[in-house]
């Protein structure tokens, strides 16, 4: 929760391409739980890089899926949704790199403009969907960040967890 706190200034939509996207990924996976795959937005097309990735999404789901379970009612439903979205954007930030990556070089090899590019790529409607997932994420983190849902959250905690899962969960 932190690292989006911190880094949700920087998320704001514009009518721009997103050149920085590869920036603010780094900044939403600064953590200890996300930093493997933090240079996975400067490898896009590596496999090696892909599967990391991938699999850390995968866990995020998961992740997702059993806090629904370990926190009851409207806490674990906002925790599943904020750690949902979360993945969701990486993903999408990251497909949207893999966009930007070929409109440059479009620019460079076929010597089209930035605006032909774009065009070619339809990378309005990808910046669209990008922005939509950090619309998401932004309620969700709104929606966990309420000082009721915390109370919440932190008295199931310490009436069912250890030290080390209460660290483990928000860490994530």
């Amino acid at each position: 929760m932190d690292v989006y706190s911190e880094n949700a200034k920087h998320l704001k939509p514009s009518d721009k391409v997103q050149f920085a996207n590869s920036l603010r990924f780094s900044w939403l996976t600064n953590t200890t739980s996300l930093q493997e795959i933090g240079p996975a937005i400067s490898n896009v097309l590596d496999g090696e890089w892909q599967l990391k990735l991938h699999l850390k999404l995968d866990e995020m789901k998961s992740q997702a899926s059993e806090a629904r379970y370990i926190f009851k009612g409207k806490s674990g439903l906002a925790i599943c949704r904020f750690l949902d979205a979360y993945q969701k954007l990486l993903f999408k930030m990251y497909q949207y790199q893999i966009l930007v990556n070929d409109m440059l070089d479009m620019t460079r090899e076929h010597r089209l403009t930035l605006e032909e590019a774009c065009a070619d790529v339809h990378e309005e409607e990808c910046r669209e969907a990008l922005f939509a997932a950090q619309n998401v994420l932004s309620a969700a983190y709104q929606e966990l960040s309420t000082r009721k849902i915390r109370g919440k959250i932190k008295r199931q905690m310490r009436l069912v967890s250890t030290p080390k899962d209460i660290v483990d969960t928000f860490l994530t």
